[in-house]
């Protein structure tokens, strides 16, 4: 009985510890709170944003620059054309260069040459075109489309600065006149194919090895396709045989259709002149013309 009434005595001495009055009433003291128990929660950082990258620009290629000496080539001809351009309004006279190779772009050349003319407008038959020629030749298509062209002038005067050679040499002999220096030169204008074998060859010989087969079968396709071509550009050159000014047997032989001689057999003035070609010293006013070409053209 007596520990009963100690567990009941103590039980309310803890139950009045436990409480305070306040203002006369009783509030019940709640116990600490075990902070050891919180968690503390982290600190919540701000959300990050994406750093924003920048446009990507599309990679810029590098500018293609011009084969130099395609540009080399091109420049020059700008200062020749200029030069040319200045000896007109002095002179009076019509001029036109041929130089480097005679292909496709010669022929457009010169067909600009001739419709800036018709523009101004005036009549090519009262006019005297004066060539300068510095070429190693070209092609033959080219060559003939020139020589055509040229017959709409009155009179065409060609001046050989150094060489005039292969095509060169057969559009020489269809001007009217040829000026030449004493180191200037002519080569044979007989025309070249490539071979199978990839090598050039007059086109008489094509002929020559062809027909002079005893057995035609022995003939194989590469040969035959060939000795065809050969035939069809002896076809154009005769047919180019009526626009030649100068012409003789001793031409034929030696320059137009040649047996022995090398396709760049050099001809200087006074072989020339034996062979019956009328060759024309170069006027001393056309000098000066010729020594401002010598710093621009190789």
């Amino acid at each position: 009985m007596f520990r009963f009434l100690q567990g009941i005595i103590t039980g309310m001495a803890l139950l009045f510890m436990g409480n305070k009055i306040v203002n006369g009433k009783k509030v019940l003291q709640s116990s600490p709170k075990n902070t050891s128990d919180n968690t503390e929660k982290p600190e919540e950082k701000p959300e990050e944003k994406p750093e924003e990258k920048p446009e990507e620009k599309p990679e810029e290629k590098p500018e293609e620059k011009p084969d130099s000496k395609e540009s080399e080539t091109r420049t020059k001809m700008d200062q020749v054309e200029l030069l040319l351009g200045k000896y007109e309004k002095e002179t009076g006279k019509r001029f036109f260069f041929i130089g480097g190779v005679m292909d496709d772009s010669t022929v457009w050349k010169l067909e600009m040459y001739i419709r800036s003319l018709l523009d101004i407008p005036v009549d090519l038959k009262t006019i005297e075109l004066n060539i300068i020629m510095i070429t190693l030749g070209g092609t033959s298509t080219s060559m003939a489309l020139l020589i055509k062209q040229l017959q709409l002038f009155k009179k065409i005067n060609t001046y050989i600065f150094r060489y005039a050679e292969s095509a060169g040499t057969f559009l020489a002999l269809c001007s009217d006149n040829i000026y030449m220096d004493n180191l200037s030169h002519m080569t044979a204008a007989d025309c070249m194919l490539k071979a199978h074998t990839s090598e050039f060859c007059a086109i008489s010989d094509v002929i020559e090895f062809v027909e002079k087969k005893s057995d035609q079968k022995q003939i194989n396709l590469s040969d035959h396709l060939l000795y065809k071509d050969a035939k069809r550009y002896r076809y154009l050159e005769k047919s180019l045989e009526k626009y030649l000014k100068h012409d003789s047997e001793k031409v034929r032989e030696n320059i137009l259709y040649p047996s022995f001689a090398l396709h760049t057999t050099p001809y200087m003035k006074e072989e020339l002149k034996s062979f019956g070609v009328k060759i024309q010293d170069i006027p001393p006013d056309f000098y000066k013309l010729y020594k401002e070409l010598e710093f621009i053209v190789d």
